[in-house]
């Protein structure tokens, strides 16, 4: 019985709801099947442990039907009116929470009852709700739209029709609406092409960004921001549009909710991570300063926790930036905020990354044993760490045959997107370059550092490029001299 569908909801909720189920279950205007409110009672005791051994099918049918020999088709009836009445309970609640709706559907009742003066009091009250509000983000702009819709729909059905109508702000608004949300969903679908390989058709995205490129979007801050998001992903070698993005961001972020705020960030965090790939190293700095701005603003944290993605590229950044005291200050004091099931997972593997920094190859490759393949991204870091840290300990053989098994997972795994295919695999291609180099074959590591800079689009490019770098050194100090 605790698998089904009325168990499983009942699992989600939190204390509190468990008194206003009751209370909801209690009212006949809204619940008149005395039975499932008997059947519910019977629960309340065991709200804290439904996985109770004590919750089975006997146990409960003689106190529902009592007298009665038992019947597993009825109890699965019941079963099922519990979970309808639980469905109209969440609705029930999620209406309560939802303001904007509650009054849409206001004007729309006065509207069909002809309760003119009722009518226009409640558009007032929402027009000033709609005004207080604090956020304008596509969800806002829904309401607006719902609001001049209303107007125009009770203006209509009047006996005399006005010469001049709201038809100009509820076209305006439905487009406000439209394209914040055109453009939000066109950013998301963008940025996941270059993490999951998914065919996506983009209708109309070229037409609107040629008629928004133009246009003073300073009325409508959710516009300008997506359409500024969007330039960034589509032409990324125009570092304007990053600069202008971060203005807009610190100009207009209390517009918007934190969990959009969050995922507006997230787009101008992963357009220097990709100009980090591609060879910019200065945005190496930058977007170590824009994640501690991120960090020190709350805006980092999701429900209060920390993603075990961004902990990782914090990490990372650190490390790069050779600020290793920074690093292991914030892996001590951030670690707690990781979620208990990925926490034992993120610090193996960062802490491998940070010995491996500090050249204790050793213990890097000891920590990395601990690491699961939890998904495609960590299989793919510690495949490329363990790569750099075969090279560092000149383990040849152990680099060759890691080579070959890592050509082989990024040429078969079809969740790998093309653009993480595309680099970890020139980072596979110029690492075997090095390794032929220190088996003594005729390599020009000249020429070698030529192909990275023109390449850039590399993992571990900045390592590449260092590698590169020392054993053009140590072969230039090893000539004989004259």
């Amino acid at each position: 019985m605790q698998s089904s569908k009325p168990f499983q909801i009942l699992q989600t909720f939190a204390t509190g709801e468990w008194k206003k189920l009751a209370d909801y279950l209690a009212s006949p205007a809204l619940n008149r099947n005395e039975k499932v409110a008997e059947f519910f009672n019977l629960l309340l005791p065991y709200r804290n442990n439904l996985d109770a051994a004590a919750l089975d099918r006997e146990h409960f049918y003689p106190k529902l039907f009592p007298g009665e020999a038992f019947d597993d088709k009825k109890l699965r009836y019941l079963l099922s009116d519990l979970a309808k009445v639980l469905e109209e309970f969440l609705v029930w609640t999620a209406f309560r929470d939802e303001e904007f709706q509650h009054d849409r559907l206001l004007l729309k009742s006065y509207q069909q009852r002809k309760l003119d003066k009722y009518f226009n009091a409640a558009f007032q009250l929402m027009e000033k709700r709609l005004e207080d509000h604090p956020y304008r983000d596509a969800e806002y702009q829904s309401m607006v739209f719902f609001k001049e819709e209303a107007r125009f729909q009770f203006n209509s059905t009047r006996k005399s029709r006005q010469t001049e109508t709201n038809l100009q702000k509820v076209v305006d608004s439905l487009d406000v609406y439209f394209l914040a949300n055109k453009l939000r969903y066109s950013c998301e679908i963008l940025n996941n092409k270059g993490v999951v390989n998914v065919a996506y058709d983009l209708f109309l995205l070229d037409e609107i960004q040629h008629f928004l490129r133009n246009r003073n979007l300073e009325q409508h801050p959710v516009i300008a921001i997506y359409h500024q998001i969007l330039r960034t992903l589509r032409e990324p070698d125009e570092p304007e549009h990053y600069e202008r993005l971060l203005r807009l961001l610190e100009e207009h972020r209390a517009l918007f909710k934190p969990q959009e705020v969050f995922d507006m960030y997230v787009y101008a965090k992963n357009y220097c991570i990709i100009k980090i790939n591609k060879g910019h190293v200065a945005y190496t700095r930058k977007l170590f300063d824009f994640y501690q701005l991120m960090l020190s603003g709350g805006i980092l944290f999701r429900e209060g926790k920390l993603t075990q993605w961004d902990f990782k590229n914090l990490v990372s950044l650190g490390l790069r930036l050779e600020e290793f005291d920074w690093t292991k200050q914030f892996m001590e004091q951030y670690s707690d905020r990781l979620a208990p099931e990925h926490r034992d997972n993120v610090r193996s593997f960062n802490q491998a990354n940070l010995e491996f920094h500090l050249g204790n190859f050793d213990r890097t490759l000891s920590l990395l044993q601990e690491v699961e393949f939890t998904d495609v991204y960590y299989h793919l870091d510690s495949k490329a760490l363990l790569l750099k840290t075969y090279y560092q300990t000149g383990e040849w053989d152990s680099l060759q045959s890691l080579i070959e098994a890592f050509k082989v997972y990024l040429k078969r795994n079809r969740s790998i997107s093309e653009y993480q295919r595309t680099v970890y695999g020139n980072l596979v291609r110029f690492t075997a370059t090095l390794l032929r180099y220190k088996r003594g074959r005729n390599v020009s590591l000249d020429d070698l550092a030529q192909q990275i800079d023109s390449c850039k689009e590399i993992a571990n490019i900045a390592w590449l490029k260092a590698t590169v770098e020392r054993e053009t050194l140590q072969k230039t100090t090893k000539r004989p001299k004259r």
